[in-house]
């Protein structure tokens, strides 16, 4: 898990991005508190639903 300020992810956010989709966790934070959470989106599955 990464932890990263609001001013160094604004200017690392192509970076950031591309390490949450690979996995990784990245905690953003403002005066030392953590306010925002960078997590990949993992896909739904979609299931067949037959109408009988």
């Amino acid at each position: 898990m990464q932890h990263i300020t609001i001013d160094a992810a604004s200017q690392h956010l192509h970076e950031l991005i591309a390490a949450a989709i690979n996995g990784e966790e990245i905690i953003i934070t403002k005066d030392e508190q953590p306010v925002v959470k960078l997590t990949p989106v993992i896909p739904e599955k979609k299931t067949l639903s037959f109408i009988w």
